[in-house]
This record gives structure tokens, C-alpha cells and sequence, in this order.
């Protein structure tokens, strides 16, 4: 994902709340400053590198990806 045009930042987590058990990948991102992040060009992008079941279900555009006090990743 931070290979991809207009991405700063990003985190990926599996979401299994929301389909009833079904895994899913999902994927919080910040935008570049002056950029926006176009979500059919970034699964294009992956798609040109990974296999379809490890591109995120779900993109969420954040300001800045929320952290701990111990600068870990807070979901």
C-alpha cells in the first residue's frame, strides 16, 4: 500500500465483526498531503501484485492512523 500514489501512511487489519464471522481485510489509510486517494486505482495497483484474497475488502481514509502510547497501531 505505500508503494501506491497519494499514500503517506497505512495499516491493515482483519475485520471479522461486521459479516458475521467472515474474515476480511481491511485497510486505513492517509493520503499524501495535496493528494487523494482514488480506491479503484489503489486495487488496481495491488491487483498488479498481489492475489485477490490479501487486497483490503475495505478502504478507510483517515487523517493520521490513530496510535498508543507505546506508538503501536490502534485499532
Amino acid at each position: 500500500l505505500l508503494q501506491c500514489v497519494g499514500i503517506a501512511e497505512a495499516a491493515v487489519f482483519v475485520n471479522t465483526r461486521e459479516h458475521q464471522g467472515q474474515v476480511q481485510l481491511c485497510a486505513a489509510l492517509v493520503a499524501s498531503a495535496g493528494k487523494h486517494i482514488d480506491e479503484s486505482r489503489i486495487r488496481a495497483d495491488l491487483g498488479l501484485h498481489l492475489p485477490r484474497h490479501e487486497i483490503p475488502h475495505k478502504f478507510i481514509v483517515l487523517q493520521s492512523i490513530p496510535l498508543t502510547s507505546t506508538g503501536k497501531c490502534d485499532r
